[in-house]
């Protein structure tokens, strides 16, 4: 079975994808999976001399960056009806979330790409919904996902800032 490119007029570009992409923030995922394994070893070196207030710190800061990392494990998924994301992001440390959620794709009105935090690009994305900051590993994949939702929403408006969002 050849496959084909989906032309402009084709039931795939007009409708959207078949089936939901997912956009994964590798550099945020090897981060907070390198720091749960330093908390751990904290804990696995300081057994050996009983401290407890540093192997008790180990667990909690290695049971923190894995609870983080199973969250941030799913992605951003954008789907022709619905985009599950990452949210509650404190505004100073926007690679964190600290929950999920789903909102429909006929909500979004807007999308503002912020300047790099970190080497990480931001989206500041707001509609019926209220608002909310996406994190990508690479201006590539940012890039990617803008065009995948103007592609499924071509009335979402698109800006560029200056300052990062909060």
């Amino acid at each position: 079975m050849r496959h084909e490119k989906a032309s402009a007029l084709s039931p795939i570009a007009i409708d959207g994808p078949r089936r939901p992409s997912r956009f994964w923030n590798w550099k945020l995922l090897a981060a907070e999976a390198a720091v749960a394994i330093c908390g751990f070893a904290m804990l696995n070196a300081t057994t050996a001399r009983n401290p407890k207030f540093a192997g008790v710190l180990g667990v909690l800061i290695g049971t923190v960056c894995l609870v983080l990392l199973i969250r941030e494990m799913r992605g951003l998924v954008v789907s022709a009806e619905l985009i599950g994301l990452p949210t509650n992001r404190p505004a100073a440390i926007p690679v964190l979330s600290f929950g999920r959620r789903k909102i429909r794709l006929a909500e979004l009105r807007r999308m503002t790409v912020a300047p790099p935090w970190c080497g990480f690009q931001l989206i500041r994305i707001s509609g019926d919904f209220g608002s909310d900051v996406l994190v990508f590993q690479s201006s590539r994949q940012r890039r990617r996902f803008t065009s995948l939702i103007q592609r499924l929403r071509p009335d979402v408006e698109l800006f560029r800032s200056r300052s990062i969002p909060g």
